[in-house]
């Protein structure tokens, strides 16, 4: 099991430890995470921008569970990630 999760890890282009911060991290890094490719890393950044003007303050991203507000991104999706990702 541990060999085909780093299979998993190597394929989605990420490093062991590494982690991503959702509320700044580029298109290109977030679309590395396993399940978000191209479209849901767009997704993600719209989200964000958008976050950002209407509310002006905060983080649009609190925790991984955020991430279902943004079109496309499921439960599954989030538990899949959920270890990638750092908050602050």
């Amino acid at each position: 099991m541990v060999s085909s999760l780093l299979g998993f890890r190597q394929a989605c282009g990420i490093k062991p430890g590494e982690r991503i911060n959702p509320n700044n991290a580029a298109a290109a890094s977030l679309a590395r995470l396993p399940g978000i490719g191209d479209t849901r890393a767009k997704a993600i950044v719209d989200y964000r921008t958008n976050f950002a003007e209407r509310d002006g303050k905060g983080l649009a991203f609190e925790d991984s569970n955020d991430l279902l507000r943004v079109k496309g991104i499921g439960v599954k999706t989030v538990q899949s990630i959920s270890e990638w990702l750092k908050f602050e």
